[in-house]
């Protein structure tokens, strides 16, 4: 389980994601009740002027329900935070989170968890007579371990346990979030920064990249969070500019004023040469990537990676 769950709230959001989403291999019954996800870490006011973030909403207009996720991936819940959950009604969800009247009649603040901690996680949610829906992740699924959703035909989906296969956990929907080490996010951007050369762009942003990365970059995401994985992305994307990819990726400052994004350019484009030549270029393109992502992940970078010798005109000569 640990292993599994090396990242928990990214593991959390790709699986209700993908439940939502009828992902191949998942359970159909969380998609088949109509829910469908709604705002990713989205910040908002409740109706006492205090500041909420659930991890993912999720709604359906078909029972009148929506769902505010607390992922846990540790043993304690944090009474400040319930309280301000309690305090979230109806119409804070309609006016500030974007949802349907029809998609919230009712709503519940569902708190997940792991399973061995699933009694002190009780604590505080008892402690606070709170009725929010305490769900433990199992080896083999997920179940209802405190209280009910407001929904009879929700909370009969996690009794006695909504059953799952974990081998087939989505990991595309939300490829990273902002506990993923450095070069897990390259594993993800690099390709598709290579895409782009073997496309022959001249250009890219780093909302363009996070969203042919992100699948719902645009269409869930809240923009805080957009900015923070921007802000994540741009990171890995300066430091292969600085380093292994400094022959083919620089910052374009001017075009920014017309993007609104970090914008590099890219410089030596493989796709531009000779035919010939192509395949030993991307057989580099791969090697650096390679290189990239272990100089990241290990913290060590061999000297020797950073010389190139060129065969073309294109050289970095900043």
């Amino acid at each position: 389980m640990d292993k599994l769950f090396s990242n928990f709230n990214l593991a959390m959001l790709n699986l209700w994601l993908g439940l939502c989403r009828g992902e191949t291999g998942l359970p159909r019954v969380i998609r088949d009740l109509g829910y469908r996800h709604k705002q990713v870490e989205l910040t908002f006011q409740n109706s006492a002027g205090k500041p909420v973030q659930p991890e993912l909403i999720i709604a359906t207009s078909h029972l009148g329900h929506a769902i505010m996720f607390e992922w846990k991936a540790g043993v304690n819940t944090d009474s400040d935070q319930l309280e301000r959950y309690a305090h979230v009604h109806r119409d804070d969800l309609i006016r500030q989170a974007n949802l349907q009247p029809a998609e919230c009649s009712t709503h519940d603040i569902c708190v997940v968890g792991l399973d061995e901690n699933a009694d002190r996680l009780a604590i505080g949610i008892k402690q606070g007579g709170y009725p929010f829906p305490l769900v433990a992740v199992e080896s083999d699924g997920l179940v209802l371990k405190l209280n009910h959703f407001a929904v009879k035909s929700l909370t009969d989906v996690f009794i006695p346990r909504l059953e799952i296969d974990f081998n087939m956990l989505p990991t595309s929907i939300i490829p990273f979030d902002h506990n993923s080490q450095y070069w897990e996010i390259a594993h993800t951007i690099i390709p598709q920064v290579i895409h782009y050369m073997a496309s022959a762009d001249s250009m890219f942003t780093i909302d363009h990249l996070g969203a042919d990365c992100t699948p719902l970059w645009h269409l869930s995401l809240s923009p805080g969070y957009r900015r923070t994985l921007s802000e994540r992305i741009k990171r890995v994307i300066e430091e292969a500019a600085a380093h292994e990819f400094k022959a083919y990726l620089r910052r374009d400052r001017n075009a920014e004023a017309r993007t609104h994004s970090p914008t590099w350019q890219i410089i030596y484009n493989p796709r531009k040469q000779v035919f010939d030549k192509r395949s030993a270029d991307y057989r580099r393109l791969k090697s650096l990537a390679e290189d990239f992502i272990e100089a990241l992940r290990t913290g060590k970078r061999n000297p020797d990676q950073l010389m190139f010798d060129f065969p073309y005109s294109e050289k970095n000569t900043d």
